[in-house]
């Protein structure tokens, strides 16, 4: 007869909670695709920008739209981090 081994830390509280964490990353990066993805479907230059720094930084969980969150951004050494969306008043 063979024993059956369990997992390191396999008690079935943790299988909930990492599905649950698993399906809140999913939402989240669903979140985030589509409107990466309704940004990048506009023409022009400013939208693919925008559609770049929003997949890069944003966080639909996180404070703050996804164009706060642009703004707030600290990566200096980005190629483009001067012409990240910023809104109006930040400029004043």
């Amino acid at each position: 007869m063979v024993a059956k081994m369990k997992k390191p830390g396999g008690t079935p509280g943790n299988s909930k909670q990492h599905t649950q964490s698993k399906d809140s990353n999913q939402n989240r990066d669903h979140q985030r695709i589509d409107i990466v993805d309704r940004l990048a479907s506009k023409t022009g230059l400013r939208p693919k920008i925008d559609a770049y720094c929003c997949s890069c930084i944003y966080d639909p969980f996180s404070e703050g739209t996804w164009r706060l969150q642009v703004q707030n951004c600290t990566a200096c050494d980005c190629p483009l981090y001067e012409v990240r969306p910023t809104s109006s008043y930040a400029e004043q």
